[in-house]
């Protein structure tokens, strides 16, 4: 199974949260899932690696995570 498909299946759905009409993504699951965790990790690395980036900055409240 590929990454986009193993993170796909664990990723909750949360209908209606906070509101009515809003599905809430839940990636808490994502970090019961060691080896799930580093081959994200891995992967955005390898993304972002060529760019030569001195930092990252993450700006919102669950992606400071990876």
């Amino acid at each position: 199974m590929n990454l986009e498909d193993r993170v796909k299946k664990v990723i909750r759905d949360i209908p209606d949260f906070p509101k009515p009409g809003i599905l809430f993504k839940d990636i808490t699951p994502i970090m019961q899932d060691f080896a799930l965790c580093q081959d994200i990790v891995e992967h955005v690395k390898n993304q972002i690696e060529p760019l030569k980036i001195d930092g990252i900055a993450g700006i919102e409240s669950r992606g400071f995570l990876f």
